[in-house]
């Protein structure tokens, strides 16, 4: 297991949950899976998942046994925003817990986003898309499929780059294209977040979109 291994509690084991599960363990990463429904428990259970706790998110004993206090990220994957939010509020008191909510619309991300680190709407990748993160070398390669249409590329912003040194929140990003996580800092990136030379991030995109985001970080062409 790497050092680098994230511990991180995903509420939801649907689609949303199993897919960001599956590329999250073939990296290494640590996962406590909450899931409702026992049928799907099951399934999780059989694909290799080895933590998989069933119950209610919001309940105490299921959220005591998951440990949250111990978890670098806690995702809120569910298709209930409540059971969401009440989560992550409670993850947000402890230190060094990264929290991440995913809502049922883009316009809701305003809503939300003072509340928990990261919205995300992983049905449309207009918004920021699933948390995950990813150890391993720094080439700008298309390392994973999350869905059909969502690609992983894992980016190394060079000295050339002609947004080193910018704000996320000043750099065009090409629609259907959202970048995600700060693999050094392991820590999912905000609108504030400067890219610095050398910087390695985890970047979500749509296929029409993976060349133009790697231009912009890289300067190549």
């Amino acid at each position: 297991m790497s050092n680098d291994a994230l511990q991180i509690v995903l509420l939801g084991g649907g689609h949303v949950g199993y897919y960001t599960a599956e590329q999250l363990v073939k990296q290494g990463h640590n996962l406590t899976i909450i899931e409702r429904d026992q049928t799907r428990c099951d399934l999780l259970l059989e694909a290799g998942f080895d933590t998989v706790l069933h119950g209610e998110a919001v309940d105490p004993d299921v959220l005591g046994r998951a440990d949250l206090a111990c978890a670098d990220v806690v995702a809120g994957l569910t298709d209930d925003i409540g059971s969401n939010l009440a989560v992550c509020l409670v993850a947000s008191k402890m230190e060094g817990v990264r929290t991440v909510l995913r809502v049922d619309s883009p316009s809701a991300r305003d809503e939300y986003e003072k509340f928990v680190d990261q919205v995300i709407f992983p049905e449309g990748l207009g918004a920021l898309a699933t948390v995950s993160a990813i150890t391993g070398g720094s080439l700008p390669d298309a390392v994973n499929e999350l869905t059909g249409i969502i690609e992983l590329l894992q980016i190394q912003v060079t000295e050339d780059a002609p947004v080193a040194g910018t704000a996320i929140r000043d750099i065009a990003v090409p629609d259907g294209c959202s970048i995600v996580v700060d693999m050094d800092e392991k820590t999912v990136v905000s609108p504030a977040t400067t890219l610095r030379p050398g910087m390695n991030l985890l970047v979500a995109t749509e296929p029409a979109a993976s060349r133009e985001i790697v231009e912009i970080l890289t300067g190549n062409q």
